[in-house]
């Protein structure tokens, strides 16, 4: 990284900041927390062996709609009417892949989820399901319809598009213990620690820019400048709970760069993008291109995830479902065009309207309980 890529880095940073104040004030105010919570779950999910277990058992299409009712029926029956419009009013499509050449998701209000995903397609919404042919499509199914029930096109609003992809893994995931523990289905015929291995790649894909991210909140810059490779932890000292994770991971300024590369490049191809995309060329118009830098940024989609499954495992054990459909409910009927929803709707005030209370440190530590509680029952392989 050459000192002019540094200060670009810096430039873009400060666009992606000046956008988190207005789109994800709680990230803003909680990066270091969140960078803890992240690094801390990875090392515990490093200390086990998962692997992929994904049997194939030729599910046909209606199957995977019959199972997807049934549950519908028994966890949020308040949704079996819409639920059981989805075939006739066309919405539901086992194809996979759109051939329309104006189709972007990004555009359209997309909620992807390992290709499978729910938007509004020509205005109309659409869920598509890339098929696994066993009983994952039935979780994916479920997933991608709690996102119908809460997304309208045309109404935004940050707090609610974090805790939305909380709702729908939290239901993907009782769709899921519903099929094992109610069905009597395998685990393996379900892909059931997909979640998992999913949470486990986002957590490694932020953590390479963690770092980066936690610099520029502390000292207002990144640079390498911040690195002492004599004493690694020395840098961090008067934030402890930052070095008691971090310098193991960025003891050399050679890691550091590397991480801050990946960022830089990462801005660097969406600042192309958005001049190529966007009829208007001028990138003074700030507010625009800082959106679209952190709307797009990998490390606000990665963050998106985990908070959702880390949320997820808390609630499987500490909420009822009723609590999760309130707060679907809540989400419903934010108001479309109050400028500061942020900041009425934000994503902790949210949470505590279920009893969630994001400042508690111990929801971290049971979620991840939560979590070995789930591999230690229903995985083949052994912890490390």
């Amino acid at each position: 990284m050459t000192e002019e890529q540094y200060h670009k880095l810096n430039d873009y940073l400060n666009l992606c900041f000046q956008a988190m104040e207005e789109e994800h004030s709680f990230f803003l105010r909680n990066i270091n927390k969140f960078v803890i919570a992240s690094e801390k779950c990875s090392i515990m999910l490093s200390d086990y062996d998962i692997q992929e277990e994904n049997a194939e058992v030729h599910l046909t299409a209606l199957e995977v709609f019959a199972l997807g009712r049934e549950i519908v029926e028994k966890l949020c029956p308040c949704y079996l009417q819409k639920y059981n419009s989805l075939l006739d009013s066309g919405v539901l499509d086992f194809s996979y892949g759109i051939q329309s050449e104006d189709y972007n998701p990004k555009k359209l209000y997309t909620y992807d989820y390992d290709g499978s995903h729910f938007c509004y397609h020509n205005f109309e919404p659409e869920i598509n399901i890339n098929r696994r042919y066993n009983y994952e499509d039935v979780c994916t199914l479920i997933h991608e319809f709690l996102h119908m029930t809460n997304t309208k096109r045309n109404k935004k609003n940050p707090a609610g598009r974090v805790v939305k992809e909380f709702i729908s893994i939290y239901f993907e995931i009782k769709a899921l213990l519903y099929l094992i523990e109610k069905k009597g289905i395998e685990p393996s015929q379900i892909f059931w620690n997909m979640r998992l291995l999913s949470i486990k790649r986002h957590m490694n894909d932020f953590n390479h820019y963690s770092f980066p991210l936690a610099c520029y909140e502390i000292f207002g810059e990144v640079h390498p400048k911040y690195i002492n490779e004599t004493n690694p932890k020395a840098n961090l000292e008067h934030i402890p709970d930052l070095s008691t994770y971090l310098y193991p991971y960025y003891s050399s300024k050679e890691r550091f760069e590397n991480d801050c590369k990946d960022m830089f490049f990462n801005l660097e191809r969406l600042e192309q993008q958005y001049q190529q995309n966007t009829s208007d060329k001028n990138i003074s118009n700030i507010a625009s291109l800082s959106n679209y830098l952190l709307e797009n940024s990998d490390f606000i989609y990665d963050y998106q995830y985990i908070l959702g499954t880390i949320l997820t495992y808390y609630a499987i054990e500490h909420c009822k479902v009723q609590d999760i459909l309130r707060l679907n409910d809540i989400i419903n009927n934010m108001t479309v065009d109050t400028t500061d929803n942020e900041f009425v709707y934000g994503i902790d005030n949210l949470l505590c309207s279920i009893g969630i209370d994001l400042s508690d440190l111990n929801v971290l530590e049971e979620s991840m309980d939560s979590m070995r509680h789930v591999i230690e029952k229903y995985s083949t392989s052994k912890r490390k």
